[in-house]
């Protein structure tokens, strides 16, 4: 029986300690919707699926007996409960440690989350997926400034000389650098996109202006900055791509001119003249 019930050299519950009771009745709950769910009789029921499952008869069930219904059976993946936590679970449930339950102890525990079985594993899963991917949108429309710092609020898109111009100011600061990440458009990009994701965002493109070609905003403001960032972003998307990025690079290639430190010095000089 130790064999059976995973006490023995296979060590399943070394280390696990009992689940506490609203684990225990989130576990309930679960096996009830998805009884709830099922069309095949011995499954909505839990005294039926207690003899289903009691495969020799002896009116009792091991481990292995309730953790193949609630794997094959019920269908339920360990993304919607671990095997760990299953096992605790389990051990609540066996709290005697004899290493079997009877359907006096099953039936309780499933009886316990009758009431409001809720959502599906799968409806679960659904509902964690959505609410990942509304918080991962609000990331982005946070970093990308369209949320509530509404920084590029108020903000229209730079006309297409201010865009060149920016274009050109970046590559004259990337022909005098010595680093050779901003020697190419691309390394550059590369270096910015800290997340690997092929696309960057507004604190991104604003950090490589800032601190990676340290250019101050005497040679170009947040708001010049913001205005070019929207002409890019044009269809609002919140990032842009590699793709969209190269073409603004390149337009600036041919004749970048003098870094913003030679332009500020040509500016001193010709005051100083006058």
């Amino acid at each position: 029986m130790d064999e059976k019930v995973g006490r023995a050299d296979n060590k399943r519950f070394e280390g696990i300690t009992k689940a506490e009771p609203d684990a225990v009745l989130n576990l309930s709950k679960m096996l009830n919707a998805e009884m709830a769910a099922s069309t095949q009789p011995h499954l909505q029921d839990w005294f039926k699926m207690f003899a289903k499952i009691d495969d020799d008869g002896s009116g009792r069930i091991q481990f292995p007996e309730i953790e193949g219904m609630v794997r094959k059976m019920l269908g339920l993946p360990k993304a919607a409960i671990s095997d760990e936590q299953l096992a605790a679970v389990w051990l609540a449930l066996d709290d005697d440690g004899s290493g079997f339950i009877t359907a006096k102890e099953f039936g309780p525990f499933m009886k316990s989350g009758m009431g409001d079985p809720g959502p599906t594993w799968q409806e679960r899963l659904k509902a964690d997926k959505d609410a990942q991917g509304a918080a991962t949108r609000a990331d982005l429309d946070e970093k990308s400034g369209r949320a509530d710092n509404k920084r590029l609020a108020g903000i229209a898109k730079a006309g297409a000389d201010a865009v060149l111009s920016l274009s050109k100011m970046l590559n004259a600061e990337m022909a005098a650098s010595t680093q050779p990440h901003l020697n190419d458009w691309f390394k550059m990009f590369t270096k910015i996109d800290d997340d690997g994701s092929g696309r960057i965002q507004f604190p991104e493109f604003e950090e490589m202006i800032r601190k990676m070609l340290e250019l101050p905003k005497d040679a170009i403001s947040d708001e010049q900055v913001a205005a070019v960032w929207l002409a890019l972003d044009d269809d609002g998307s919140g990032f842009i791509t590699a793709k969209e990025f190269g073409p603004f690079m390149k337009s600036g290639m041919g004749d970048p001119g003098p870094t913003w430190k030679e332009r500020r010095q040509a500016d001193k000089d010709a005051l100083a003249r006058s």
